[in-house]
């Protein structure tokens, strides 16, 4: 079973005071304004994530706020990459060891996300 296969359904981030910080820097680093970025950090957002085909969609609920990724892996895609409507053209595959791999496809932006299940 692939790890896609595996992340299909609805997903809640359980929060961990520990993992604030980290989160808002996060959130700052993806051009959010530090209010919303601490606003963002203290939540538990849920995430869903569903399959059509060969095309997947993560959706990030965060309070009131909703960004959607839909992709096929190994094509680029435009990504939100904060609820004020930044995108950047990204590119999902499947890495040697079996993650989820979103990376931006310039050169010069070096955000990356790896998605992986722990049982």
């Amino acid at each position: 079973m692939s790890i896609l296969q595996l992340m299909i359904g609805k997903w809640k981030h359980d929060r961990d005071s520990d993992d604030d910080d980290l989160i808002e820097v996060l959130m700052q680093g993806l051009g959010l304004p530090l209010a919303v970025a601490r606003k963002t950090a203290c939540s538990s957002p849920i995430i869903n994530i569903s399959q059509n085909g060969d095309v997947y969609c993560i959706q990030f609920d965060i309070e009131k706020q909703s960004f959607v990724a839909t992709f096929k892996i190994g094509q680029p895609f435009d990504e939100m990459t904060n609820p004020m409507g930044m995108k950047r053209k990204s590119l999902a595959y499947i890495d040697d060891e079996g993650r989820l791999v979103m990376k931006a496809v310039d050169p010069k932006d070096t955000f990356i996300s790896i998605w992986n299940v722990q049982a």
